[in-house]
């Protein structure tokens, strides 16, 4: 296995706001703790990836004001981020690991806790799991990430899930936020 250059010395770098003193900080070359053509390497830098969208999620969502018009959404749009992304990381799991022998190696060598986790994330997105969470949450993927198709035969049907949403949704007040510019308009 090759041993990781450090190429600075750690140091401590402030943290974000409101989460503490400061955190250590390595510098490295990324193509040496991360190679291209590892398995293990693209496995932990997409959790890496994973993990950052969801506390930056989190962070976002702790910090509306609850005087800003848009206070009543955002917390909603960031909890169906949120859940989209629970989704697309058990998806990952669910499906990375069994194609690759060095992952399930990487699995298999981890602490009893943290394969109990794996387990249970995957678990929260698998029909078959006594602790799956629901269609829902695969729902709220699909119309978080991908934006409900407008098609005839669905109209026609009644399978428009749109159209179901704004019926469901009809006796409910609606706003509309009007700013200085385009961008600043909310609905």
């Amino acid at each position: 296995m090759k041993r990781l250059t450090i190429q600075r010395k750690a140091i401590f770098a402030p943290r974000p706001p409101g989460t503490g003193s400061s955190v250590p900080t390595l510098f490295f070359n990324i193509g040496d703790a991360f190679p291209a053509d590892s398995h293990l390497a693209r496995f932990v830098a997409t959790l890496a990836t994973i993990s950052n969208d969801a506390n930056r999620s989190i962070d976002e969502m702790e910090g509306v004001d609850d005087a800003e018009p848009d206070a009543g959404a955002r917390p909603l749009m960031l909890f169906r981020q949120q859940a989209a992304l629970y989704y697309e990381a058990a998806d990952f799991l669910a499906k990375s690991v069994p194609r690759f022998d060095a992952l399930k190696g990487f699995i298999a060598a981890l602490p009893q806790d943290a394969r109990d986790d794996f387990d249970r994330i995957i678990a929260g997105a698998d029909p078959k799991s006594p602790s799956y969470l629901g269609q829902w949450l695969e729902d709220h993927r699909n119309s978080t990430f991908h934006y409900r198709e407008m098609h005839p035969e669905k109209s026609a049907s009644g399978q428009d899930e749109v159209a179901q949403a704004m019926e469901a949704a009809a006796e409910h007040e609606g706003t509309v936020f009007i700013g200085d510019t385009l961008g600043s308009v909310r609905f």
